[in-house]
């Protein structure tokens, strides 16, 4: 499983079973990021918006592609999405081997459809969603991308979106009001339903019948088909801190906190479930929450720190 460190400017590739980092690429990027499925890896630089695929066995990185102006990417199962947010220009292109044809003006999949967010789903489709309600849907058939629209009804002009996809299900939600737009056409006001602000969608993540949203004290999970969230507080009597995106993997759904140090995981199976406080959590500035088959891992990108959730939040640091 690949994971970065911005402070040493380096990718680097844990052996999850044997705990140690094995391998690093440095890059000369200061702001970066890393997708990954399976053997499938890229690394985008986003100062100079570059993707570039990695070569996992040499670790070592490929030619970069240029993204297009004011775009941000995606990487889902074998497949980037490419988004302008601001005017809501969308593309896709091959992970494998990125092309610059396909990111150019001519070949985008969506345009003008305004101030937008998106999301690539794990098995490659990717999704675009307009503030006006327009949904992109974006499913690569060999190598043509099929592309097919519908609307959600009933999100405001001035909502602050941001989407996620739950096996094929779009869930977005309007950070400004507070809504969550389920699949179906359902809403919930996620206020009148006791669930705080400040929320963060979970990452794209497999089938399941409800999906997830971590807020600064609590981790909720919202049945798809609307029916009153789950709120688990992050850890009894903790004050609030900052979440990283959720994720669900192998059963289990996970969340983790900045600040509070909180950390959370609740499962299929009772038994699996852990609650705790990580110290070392604490001080960390920027988790993401890291998957790759059934390995996990929560990676601090800022400084490189590497915790394993399944194996009691145990603490990597051995980039030298």
């Amino acid at each position: 499983i690949w994971v970065t460190n911005k402070s040493k400017q380096m990718v680097g590739h844990l052996d999850y079973e044997a705990r140690i980092l094995d391998g690093a690429l440095r890059t000369e990027a200061t702001n970066f990021d890393v997708g990954q499925s399976a053997e499938t890896v890229t690394v985008s630089d986003l100062t100079s918006l570059t993707v570039a695929p990695v070569n996992v066995t040499q670790v070592s990185l490929g030619s970069p592609t240029a993204l297009p102006a004011g775009s941000a990417v995606m990487q889902g199962g074998d497949v980037l999405g490419v988004l302008n947010a601001a005017d809501g220009t969308l593309w896709t292109t091959s992970a494998t081997s990125p092309s610059p044809t396909a990111l150019s003006d001519g070949a985008a999949v969506a345009s003008n459809m305004g101030a937008s967010a998106f999301v690539t789903g794990m098995d490659g489709t990717v999704y675009a969603l307009s503030s006006s309600g327009t949904l992109t849907t974006v499913k690569r058939q060999g190598s043509v991308d099929q592309a097919k629209t519908s609307t959600i009804e009933g999100i405001p002009a001035d909502a602050q979106l941001s989407m996620t996809v739950v096996g094929d299900q779009v869930v977005a939600l309007d950070s400004a009001s507070n809504t969550l737009f389920l699949p179906g056409g359902r809403t919930l006001n996620l206020s009148a339903a006791g669930v705080e602000e400040g929320g963060v969608l979970q990452q794209a993540g497999p089938k399941a019948d409800s999906v997830l949203l971590a807020t600064p004290s609590t981790l909720v999970t919202i049945p798809l088909k609307g029916a009153a969230p789950t709120i688990t507080p992050a850890a009894e009597g903790s004050p609030g801190g900052t979440p990283a995106a959720p994720v669900r993997h192998e059963g289990c759904a996970y969340g983790a906190w900045t600040g509070s140090g909180a950390y959370l995981r609740s499962c299929d199976d009772p038994a699996s479930n852990r609650q705790q406080i990580v110290d070392t959590l604490t001080s960390a500035r920027e988790i993401v929450f890291r998957t790759n088959r059934k390995a996990i891992v929560l990676n601090d990108v800022a400084q490189g720190s590497v915790w394993l959730p399944d194996s009691n939040m145990v603490l990597m640091d051995n980039w030298d």
